[in-house]
Parts: C-alpha cells; sequence; structure tokens
C-alpha cells in the first residue's frame, strides 16, 4: 500500500522514554491524520487540520514520524 499526501491514516509507531525503569522500553503511540508529505525517511501528518485544505490556523498540529519507528500505518480514506 502506497500511503501519499492528501491521505487519511492511522499511524502506530514506537518513540523513546527518558530515564526508563529496568523494564520499561520505548512506548508506542497512535496518530491520526492528513498526509501532508512523504519522504524516504518521514511522513508528515496533520492531525488537527481542516477538512478544506486551503484552510490554516494556529489551531492545527503536525507531527512527523520517522519511517523506522512505524510499527503500522493505516489507510483510513484515499484520496483520489
Amino acid at each position: 500500500m502506497r500511503i501519499k499526501k492528501g491521505d487519511i491514516v492511522a499511524v502506530w509507531f514506537r518513540d523513546h522514554v527518558e530515564d526508563p525503569d529496568e523494564h520499561e522500553g520505548s512506548i508506542e503511540f497512535i496518530v491520526y491524520g492528513r498526509v501532508e508529505r512523504v519522504t524516504r525517511k518521514e511522513y508528515f501528518i496533520g492531525s488537527w487540520v481542516y477538512a478544506k485544505p486551503n484552510k490554516h490556523d494556529d489551531n492545527e498540529k503536525w507531527f512527523v514520524i520517522v519511517r523506522s519507528a512505524i510499527n503500522r500505518i493505516q489507510r483510513l480514506e484515499e484520496q483520489p
């Protein structure tokens, strides 16, 4: 499955833990949103963005997730 700009996705990924105890490792997170950009190493995901891509304000929330940290990515809605 090829993820592309505009797709709505769910991304499960691992992130580091600062000062873990002896039994704790990285933690899995999930983010839902619209793909803004895809590179060889990263996905840029907007999780609080307008339905119409032309709108913008300071409420938008963006995440950059490195591909090597992704456990799973699922397309929820494909853009034409």
